[in-house]
This record gives structure tokens, sequence and C-alpha cells, in this order.
């Protein structure tokens, strides 16, 4: 029996066909442990985006990866999935990410590349939030994330790179090793069958309140292109069923405002946060004006 605790990194882009947006996986990141957790092989590798061209400020930021980046090193997506595929060993194989995020953004991508309404060859699957939760945050009902799971649990982060694949799949199997025992984890395990897939889409609330205590602060920031800073915002959030929690953005000093949504989605076993950025308005030649160059 062998592990593959898996991580992603995506960009999230319009998709006409879907008429609506997706988390496009720039980057996959995944370790081989056996039974025991000892590391057996690892796999990276970056992914040349069909639809999202120019990635995000805000993924930028996080991942430091580049445009340029993945144009020169990047694959297609259908070709990282086969490598990834033939990189897996021919035994019974037990998938691993924190939280179901990077599972759903999977399965999304699947569908979009290769259709149908499952990925075939995850066939066992273990949330490690899940599972650390108890030993890491005893008593907490709000899910904890990866990073402050291995400050709570005493392991050092500082020779990984953070919102980077593989380096965040290190650190999930770090904290998985500190609550580790074989007959907990197989209480853990979920068959990956019809009724799995359905309960990994469905059992969705959208978050309606920008007060309620699962939406992260960070979700509500957004980063000037030019300086990097945080941006003003401008206008009062206003929601709308089909992108979240809307506002305008604005640098001042470097002339840039941004329309931004963030629409965050409660599931039955965590939470899927969705975010868009575009160009909205410019300050115009007198300076004093903010005018519309985008609807």
């Amino acid at each position: 029996m062998y592990y593959v605790i898996m991580d992603l990194e995506w960009n999230n882009v319009y998709m006409q066909r879907l008429r609506g947006f997706m988390n496009e996986i720039i980057e996959i990141g995944a370790v081989l442990a056996d039974e025991e957790l000892h590391i057996v092989d690892r796999f990276s590798c970056l992914i040349k985006p069909v639809k999202g061209k120019k990635l995000t400020s805000r993924v930028k930021k996080l991942t430091h990866i580049t445009n340029d980046e993945l144009k020169t090193k990047g694959i297609p997506f259908e070709d990282a999935i086969r490598d990834f595929k033939s990189w897996l060993p021919n035994d019974r194989i037990i998938f691993v990410s924190w939280g179901t995020s990077d599972l759903r953004a999977m399965l999304d991508n699947y569908r979009f590349f290769f259709g149908g309404d499952n990925i075939p060859f995850i066939k066992e699957y273990l949330n490690a939030q899940n599972y650390c939760q108890s030993y890491a945050a005893p008593g907490s009902s709000n899910q904890i994330g990866l990073s402050a799971a291995a400050e709570a649990l005493g392991i050092s982060v500082e020779q990984y790179q953070a919102h980077r694949a593989l380096d965040d799949s290190y650190i999930a199997l770090d904290c998985l090793k500190k609550c580790y025992s074989v007959d907990k984890a197989e209480k853990y395990i979920a068959m990956c069958d019809k009724g799995f897939y359905k309960r990994l889409c469905n059992k969705a609330v959208v978050i309606k309140d920008i007060n309620d205590p699962i939406v992260d602060p960070n979700y509500l920031i957004c980063r000037c292109d030019l300086c990097d800073n945080e941006m003003d915002r401008f206008e009062d959030w206003r929601f709308s069923s089909s992108a979240g929690f809307k506002t305008l953005f604005g640098c001042p000093e470097c002339g840039i405002y941004k329309r931004y949504s963030v629409k965050i989605v409660s599931l039955a076993d965590g939470i899927d946060v969705k975010i868009s950025v575009r160009n909205a308005y410019e300050v115009s030649e007198n300076g004093n004006e903010i005018v519309q160059t985008q609807a």
C-alpha cells in the first residue's frame, strides 16, 4: 500500500464553455510514501494554462510562479495527467490532500479536459485536514489551515516554500506523520465511488454574510499589480448569487482600479473559494476623476 500526498496550485479563470469560473491547475506536486510514511518518490510539474494565459497578481504573489515560467517549462494538462498516472505504482494507492479543495479542482479540470464525472485513477482518498484536526486543533470547529497545523504540531517549515505544490505536499506529509497510526488512518479512508463524487460536488452553501466567521480576512484583500501594496476599497461589499461578494479596489498612486469578486462556498468537509479580479477603472488625464474603461 502507498500514500500519494498531493497538492495543486491554480489560477482562477473564466471558462466560456462552462459559462463560469474554474480553478485552472498550473502545478501538480506529490510525494509517494509507503505504509509507514517513508518517502519513496516525488512528482512535480508545471502546467501551461489554456484559458488563463496570464496569472492573477494574487497567484503570482502567493506562488512566485511567473507567466514566462509556465510558457517555457509548463506542459499541457493532458500530458501532465498522463505523466502523473505513469508515475503511480501498480498497487493499492491512498490519495491524500489537505482538505478537498485540491481534489475538487482536479475533478473540475479532469472533466473539462477529459470528460466524465470522476477521476478514474483516484480510487481511495484520505482528507489529511480532517485526520489531523483533532491533534492540531482539538475542540475547534473551524478547519485548520496547513501552515497553522504545522505550527501547532511543532513542525518547522522554514526549508519549504509555501504555496508551491511539492513543498506543500511535504508539509502535509510531515503533519500526517505527527498524527499517524495505520488503524486510525483506515477509518478516515473513503472509497471514491459515485456517491463520493456526488458528495464532493454537492452540499454546498454559498456564504452571503461578509461577517461570517468562515470568511478569512485574507480573502478580502486585493493587491496592486505595480507596487504590490494592498489596494483601497472604494465601494461597500455587494453580494450577487453568481459572483459572491463584489467591490471596487483602487491604487490611486498607480492609477489602477480593479473589479474584485470572491465567492465562498461552505461544503460538508471544508470551504471552496473562487476569486476573480479584472481591470475596471483608471484615473482620467486631469487626475481627479475615475472613468470607466471596461464594463
